[in-house]
This record gives structure tokens, sequence and C-alpha cells, in this order.
């Protein structure tokens, strides 16, 4: 599961932004726009996936 888990952060981060938002709309399972809320979760899971980089020196 976290393997699963850590393969689906590279492949986002290595997606256009748009790109990006379209795929995590779909997988949230709206085609519309992203509520504040979810919003705030994506960007929890952004700001903890580049701390973790940067804690492994990889950043």
């Amino acid at each position: 599961m976290n393997t699963d888990y850590i393969i689906a952060k590279e492949y986002l981060n290595k997606l256009p932004k748009e790109q990006r938002i379209e795929l995590i709309n779909r997988t949230l399972g709206q085609e519309g726009a992203v509520t504040k809320k979810e919003r705030q979760q994506i960007r929890k899971f952004c700001s903890d996936y580049i701390k973790e980089k940067i804690r492994a020196n990889k950043i």
C-alpha cells in the first residue's frame, strides 16, 4: 500500500498542473471544480511530499 502511495505521488508530481488537477478531480469522483476543503487537502498532500523530499536530501 505504501509503495502504491509513493508511486502515485511521484506520478502526480511529474504531470503538468492542468492534468494533475483533472486527474485528482476524476479520482475524487468529481467532474467540476475542486472544493475549498479538497484544495486544502491537496496542498497538505503536496507540502508533506516536499517536506519528505527535503528530509531525505533529494531536493
